[in-house]
């Protein structure tokens, strides 16, 4: 899973919200999300898109004072790197397709055969990348190229095609997004509730409303308005590796018998993707893990990980730990 979150603020909190502070806030909140690369997307004075980014973590990305720019409408991404090495930085998001400047939380499992599709060139390896691409050169209404990624997807972008500040959003299959507008206008977004609520709480952003977004839902703002939403039909998300689930016997001290927590495992070993070794280098090999993390199918779904922590949590104060 990766982060992505950003803002576009409404001219009338320009003396009420520090866009640097804002951003620097949600970095090290996305943080938990990936640590691979973190990076950014602006637009400068003369209305030129700019990106940041680096293979590195957020809070040293932050501490550096990369994020510092003074821009009003942002896209931000921390990456947990799947299929792309982090130190190619065409793999590393925000991810620029022609007029197309992007992020992307989720995985794709068609992204080879929509390169195909399109006939254009693929300048990373990354999966993200087709997204981009389509929107790009996929010459079709934004809604219907949403539709066409099969997996899991959030997605940000900046179009050099429009006015200064304006921002894309959608929401497809399976990862999540949370969006908040404060009482003067201004436009927040990150993918989780959680995560949303306690930047704009730190960085001292009051929101008038927050929301969930449902999926197949795509948002056009600008000044921090909602100026066009529309819904499509995302594909379905990629089908999961088929699992086996086991459960021993324990006995209890009272001598009663009940069933022990359930153990999923896959039903194969893969690797694990690209990792920090520590020397301080990015490493491509295999390392044998019981659970899935190859694109087409590593990332669980955020309410069956929530769901299966507080199972456990509530076992523990039950049962006792082990």
């Amino acid at each position: 899973m990766c982060g992505i979150g950003g803002f576009c603020l409404n001219p009338k909190d320009k003396n009420k919200i520090d866009p640097d502070h804002l951003a620097a806030i949600l970095l090290m909140n996305l943080e938990e999300r990936g640590r691979h690369s973190t990076g950014q997307a602006w637009r400068n004075s003369k209305g030129v898109i700019k990106t940041k980014k680096a293979p590195l973590p957020a809070n040293v990305w932050v501490k550096r004072g990369e994020h510092r720019n003074g821009a009003t409408t942002r896209i931000l991404h921390t990456r947990y790197a799947t299929q792309g090495s982090p130190e190619n930085p065409a793999n590393n998001h925000p991810i620029c397709t022609g007029r197309i400047t992007g992020t992307h939380n989720g995985t794709l499992s068609n992204d080879d055969e929509l390169f195909d599709l399109l006939k254009c060139k693929r300048i990373g390896q990354v999966d993200s990348e087709a997204i981009f691409a389509l929107l790009e050169y996929g010459n079709m209404p934004v809604t219907d190229a949403l539709e066409l990624p099969a997996g899991r997807a959030a997605v940000a972008w900046l179009d050099a095609d429009d006015r200064d500040n304006t921002i894309h959003l959608a929401r497809m299959s399976g990862s999540p997004l949370a969006v908040g507008q404060t009482p003067n206008g201004s436009f927040v977004y990150a993918s989780t509730m959680s995560i949303l609520l306690a930047s704009c709480e730190q960085a001292g952003v009051d929101l008038a409303w927050t929301q969930s977004v449902t999926e197949g839902n795509y948002f056009r703002i600008t000044d921090g308005r909602l100026v066009t939403c529309e819904v499509f039909k995302p594909a379905a998300p990629a089908l999961r590796p088929r699992s086996y689930t086991t459960r021993s016997v324990v006995t209890t001290t009272t001598g009663k018998k009940r069933k022990g927590k359930a153990k999923r495992s896959a039903g194969r070993k893969v690797v694990a993707g690209y990792y920090l070794n520590d020397a301080g280098e990015w490493v491509d090999e295999a390392l044998e893990v019981s659970r899935p993390v190859r694109p087409a199918d590593y990332e669980w779904d955020d309410v069956e990980a929530m769901a299966e922590a507080d199972a456990a949590a509530e076992e523990a104060i039950v049962f006792g730990s082990d």
